[in-house]
């Protein structure tokens, strides 16, 4: 069973618990829990501009941040950072996007990194 670590908590954090171990478990990641934080912070923002991250996937320790105010984003940013887990690996290169399309990340999301990936130059 997956555990959670919540940090803001209220119904739909409850809602959002339920249907993220529901999707852990879905792709095999029972060792795997959930953590609801504030990722729209400076800490995780790399410029003024930046507001944060709605997600994070932290490989080392196994466990899936989510920012607590997602909202209805959900479901499409934990099977952005499930992909990252099934992965192995940080970034967005063709294998995660393969992997994130495979599992359910919709064409709309997933093209924004298809031309981030497009322009990276090949390295030997």
């Amino acid at each position: 069973m997956t555990r959670i670590l919540l940090e803001q908590g209220d119904d739909k954090t409850g809602e959002m618990e339920i249907m993220g171990n529901a999707l852990l478990d879905k792709h095999g990641l029972h060792d795997w829990r959930i953590s609801f934080e504030n990722l729209r912070n400076a800490m995780y923002a790399p410029n003024e501009e930046d507001k944060g991250l709605w997600g994070q996937c932290d490989l080392e320790n196994k466990v899936v941040r989510i920012d607590w105010r997602v909202g209805r984003r959900f479901r499409q940013t934990m099977l952005h950072e499930i992909a990252h887990a099934l992965v192995g690996k940080p970034g967005h290169g063709e294998e995660w996007i393969k992997k994130a399309a495979e599992i359910g990340c919709t064409p709309q999301k997933l093209s924004r990194y298809k031309e981030i990936e497009s322009q990276t130059p090949e390295t030997a």
